[in-house]
């Protein structure tokens, strides 16, 4: 879905464990906040809704 709507875009699991993801998005054509906070919410809400316990995000920019 990320690629539909945000061209051009990579999405990287950069680190899995037992309890904690990282995802990586790169390669957007500029930094735009607001676009990654929406993407964290929307992980956000995935996870509550398969049954995670303690749910953080948190957005980081690199560039």
């Amino acid at each position: 879905m990320l690629r539909t709507y945000y061209r051009p875009s990579k999405i990287n699991l950069a680190q899995r464990d037992k309890n904690k993801i990282v995802l990586e998005f790169l390669d957007f054509l500029k930094a735009d906040n607001l676009i990654m906070h929406r993407i964290a919410g929307w992980s956000y809400n995935t996870f509550i809704v398969v049954g995670g316990k303690i749910v953080k995000t948190e957005v980081v920019n690199r560039i």
